[in-house]
């Protein structure tokens, strides 16, 4: 995290149209020469029985055949017998960082099986295999279920037998952004006619060229469209002060209602983020959260009223999945997430953090 961010920015205050990409150069050829081998730490030998729970050390062997870093996290380690869920674990702060062409491994994650468990699945027989710590017996019939987080990025999860190596298909991967709230209808949207003289010439999007960051993280999008929304805020210069109203909450509600009836919620293709400037987002018409978000954030600049983008994650995700639009006042804050369909609405989250 954090990594290059300063030449990436200044590329991105460079820019003079396009998009920005954000998921890396080819996520689907990088993360497929990943290789990720599930063991018991140490062997057998290291299996305990204690408290009534058959105890499993184990360690995710990954190897990186790229050229790039990557970082990996694990959220979630289920230890199945025989296709029954036995026991599981949801490891905190559990990451690596591998080297370009280098091995790496996590360890120190124990995942404890109730007595209870194995003999319901396995019957009365695992007891005495227990007690005579014949632990081979039991792991041979064992899968790990892991779900790792790559270079914060994408969600992969694979079934594995012990020892066994999976080669990571980024197909049946999902990515991070944008995942945890979506528009619930495609929207008939309004003209931009009437906006068409505060809005600068398409001609200034001449240039198609894409910002490529090999490993970029939820951070790294968020400075970039802090940057964006500031670098390119002459694209809504105009348009701000026709949406400027009376008093705050109103001034929100009318940025609000101009973003959900004039751009159409598309989310970005599966592995690719797009960060729009606001002036392709307007002449597409059409994004998604950190699109919307941008082009908030370019009128709010405007109008100089300080916002956060808050990203948010849902139903317990280890992983950040959504952005939107924040403004503090004393007291409070007002939401301005047109990908719902009211301003000032905001979905219960997990976990969110204002940046």
């Amino acid at each position: 995290m954090g990594k290059g961010i300063k030449t990436i920015l200044f590329l991105a205050a460079g820019l003079a149209g396009g998009w920005l990409l954000l998921k890396g150069k080819s996520l689907v050829s990088f993360v497929e020469q990943l290789m990720i081998t599930p063991r018991i730490d140490g062997g057998v030998k290291r299996i305990n029985f204690k408290n009534s729970a058959l105890n499993i050390p184990v360690a995710l062997d990954f190897e990186n055949n790229t050229e790039q870093e990557v970082t990996i996290s694990i959220s979630n380690v289920i230890l199945k017998y025989n296709n029954v869920v036995v026991g599981s674990l949801k490891p905190n702060t559990q990451k690596v960082l591998i080297k370009k062409n280098a091995k790496s491994t996590l360890s120190n994650i124990v995942v404890s099986i109730p007595l209870s468990n194995l003999v319901q699945v396995a019957g009365a027989m695992v007891q005495s295999l227990i007690t005579t710590q014949n632990y081979n017996e039991i792991v041979k019939k064992i899968t790990a279920d892991v779900t790792c987080i790559i270079n914060n990025t994408l969600v992969y999860e694979f079934t594995e037998k012990f020892g066994e190596t999976n080669k990571v298909n980024p197909n049946n991967g999902k990515t991070v952004s944008g995942l945890g709230l979506v528009a619930n209808k495609v929207r008939t949207l309004k003209s931009l006619k009437e906006y068409q003289h505060l809005i600068p010439p398409q001609s200034e999007l001449k240039q198609q060229g894409l910002i490529v960051i090999p490993d970029a993280t939820v951070n790294d999008t968020v400075a970039l469209m802090h940057k964006v929304a500031t670098n390119y805020a002459s694209d809504t210069a105009e348009l701000a002060k026709t949406l400027k109203r009376d008093n705050l909450k109103d001034t929100i509600q009318a940025i609000f209602d101009f973003v959900y009836e004039h751009i159409q919620y598309v989310p970005d293709n599966k592995l690719k983020e797009q960060v729009r400037r606001p002036l392709r987002t307007l002449y597409d018409q059409k994004g998604d959260c950190d699109c919307y978000a941008t082009l908030i954030g370019s009128i709010l600049t405007n109008l100089n009223i300080p916002f956060k983008f808050r990203i948010a994650a849902y139903n317990g995700k280890p992983y950040y999945q959504h952005v939107y639009v924040i403004v503090p006042y004393t007291g409070g804050y007002y939401v301005c997430d047109p990908v719902l369909d009211t301003c000032f609405t905001e979905k219960t989250t997990s976990k969110y953090l204002d940046l």
